[in-house]
């Protein structure tokens, strides 16, 4: 998808019939909080989802679903995790004030009040500079302590990793969804 020379999308279409999707980027942020939740059945996530991200709910299947994770993802296709990097670096749920404060501070947007495309959304989270708490955190949660040598940067990289550990976090909402069918 190139967000610069095509409009964005509002539909998936999907074995000849076109499905209108609530775009908007809270709807996505609960579609991930949905994938995420243990105590939902796939069953119930699959109504859940429905409801939440279609505006008219289709028959459910997973071919239909699959399309549905292409626009999670922004249009590209994601390449399955090296089963060493299932652990994500963000949630919308934890991190959601440092998301907001983010956004705030780089681009004047206030995230309570605005409907935005979950494309330019992505766009915009993607473009957070280094100066951002999240953009921090994010680095925190990734950095492969393994390969620091220093001792002291060793130990800053742990306290911070524990810091801002995700509970409950082993794996994407994409690999959820997939797992769903």
């Amino acid at each position: 998808m190139d967000i610069l020379s095509q409009a964005l999308p509002d539909c998936i279409i999907f074995d000849g019939n076109s499905y209108k999707l609530n775009t908007d980027f809270k709807v996505w942020i609960e579609f991930e909080k949905i994938m995420r939740n243990k105590d939902l059945s796939p069953i119930i996530k699959i109504a859940y989802i429905s409801e939440l991200c279609f505006k008219e709910v289709p028959p459910a299947c997973g071919a239909l679903f699959e399309a549905l994770l292409d626009f999670y993802n922004g249009g590209k296709r994601e390449k399955a995790p090296a089963e060493g990097n299932r652990k994500p670096t963000i949630s919308f749920e934890a991190d959601g004030d440092y998301i907001f404060s983010a956004f705030y501070s780089q681009y004047g947007i206030d995230l309570t009040d605005n409907s935005m495309h979950w494309y330019k959304f992505k766009a915009l989270f993607s473009g957070l500079s280094e100066d951002n708490m999240i953009v921090k955190i994010m680095h925190y949660r990734s950095v492969d302590i393994s390969s620091i040598k220093d001792k002291n940067q060793k130990e800053f990289y742990r306290k911070m990793k524990k810091l801002y550990r995700l509970e409950g976090h082993e794996a994407d909402a994409g690999l959820n969804l997939k797992a769903l069918f």
